[in-house]
Parts: C-alpha cells; sequence; structure tokens
C-alpha cells in the first residue's frame, strides 16, 4: 500500500456516498393472490349466533335485574343533574341475592300505558355501598 495512492481514502477518514432516493425508485406493486370465495360462510353465521344468544342473555339478565330491584321497593328520586330533555329517576336497592343495585329510567306513556324504561342498570361500587348504607341507617330514612 502506498501513502501516495489517491485511489483510496487516507486511513481514519469517512467517506461518503451519496444514495439515490428511495422514494423515487421504480418499485412494482403486485395485487395480493385471495382465494376465490366458494360456498356459504358458515363460520361467519355462527359467530353472529353465538353473539345474538350473548346479547339477548345480557339483555334478559339486565330485565331481570330490574325486575327484582322494583319488586323490593327501592329507593327512587329525581336526577336533575341528568334530566335535560325528559325526567330522570333513580332507584337504589338491593337485589334478592342482597346485591346493591343502582338503576336510573325514565316513565313513559304509550297507549296509555305507563312504562320504565330503564337507562342503566349496575351493580353499585364500594363508596356507593358505603353511602348507601350511612344513608339507611339514619333514623328519618328508616
Amino acid at each position: 500500500m502506498d501513502p501516495d495512492d489517491t485511489s483510496r481514502p487516507s486511513r481514519g477518514t469517512v467517506h461518503v456516498t451519496p444514495e439515490t432516493d428511495p422514494a423515487l425508485l421504480p418499485v412494482p406493486v403486485e395485487a395480493p393472490i385471495l382465494p376465490i370465495q366458494r360456498g356459504f360462510r358458515w363460520g361467519a353465521v355462527f359467530w353472529t349466533a353465538i353473539a345474538g344468544l350473548v346479547l339477548l342473555g345480557t339483555g334478559l339478565g339486565i330485565a331481570h335485574l330490574i325486575e327484582d330491584l322494583f319488586a323490593r321497593s327501592p329507593r327512587i328520586a329525581p336526577d336533575p343533574k341528568h334530566s335535560v330533555d325528559e325526567d330522570r329517576l333513580i332507584a337504589v336497592g338491593v337485589t334478592g341475592k342482597g346485591r346493591p343495585v343502582f338503576v336510573a329510567f325514565t316513565l313513559r306513556t304509550i297507549n296509555k300505558r305507563r312504562l320504565i324504561r330503564p337507562v342503566t342498570a349496575r351493580y353499585m361500587h364500594a363508596k356507593e355501598i358505603a353511602a348507601y348504607e350511612k344513608e339507611i341507617s339514619t333514623p328519618e330514612n328508616r
């Protein structure tokens, strides 16, 4: 190796070679080959049916929860904070299994029948249970 050779960079130097911009390179884009769908897709029907049964079971469970709560005379109060378009009420009570429940609902009249339209129904959280038990234990609320 000759020290006067200019074809190679000297030791310890960095030689930068500019590259072409990758966005300018021609890249062939091929559409993926999809298999032809033949026949009826029974898997889609099966999973749709399973989802429908789960939703039906959930709806029936919530309806049973609300019916159980109203059968045991819950505490009912207006909910002015959320009553913008219609009168909303809240009901708090205990189910037959002893679990505290919170239900927000409105009253509707359809075909001269008074109906309850639930907005939300859920089991109460620990803080809500503590506040409910404290309220029902006071002498004026018994």
